[in-house]
């Protein structure tokens, strides 16, 4: 369920964007409206949250995971070296 306000901004009920955003947790969301990144209006006991912000905010985080590659051992910035079959600590 969705409700488009008048200045076009589609809001979704903070349950259904956990369950559009795969591997979203509840506190990850939360601390975004509490930072401000994603607006938030509560209706009742219902907090809606505005879809669009929620996909901003998540794609910036997808894409700064994707900065953080893994390293290999033996790559000097990794901290660790392969010899003799053995990883030791540089």
């Amino acid at each position: 369920m969705s409700v488009t306000g008048p200045d076009g901004v589609e809001w979704v009920p903070v349950a259904e964007a956990l369950e559009r955003v795969p591997g979203l947790e509840y506190r990850t969301l939360q601390s975004w409206w509490a930072r401000g990144d994603v607006r938030t209006q509560r209706v009742g006991r219902m907090v809606w949250v505005a879809w669009e912000d929620v996909m901003a905010r998540e794609g910036v985080a997808f894409l700064a995971g994707r900065r953080q590659q893994a390293r290999h051992a033996g790559d000097a910035r990794s901290g660790w070296t392969h010899t003799e079959g053995v990883l030791h600590p540089r």
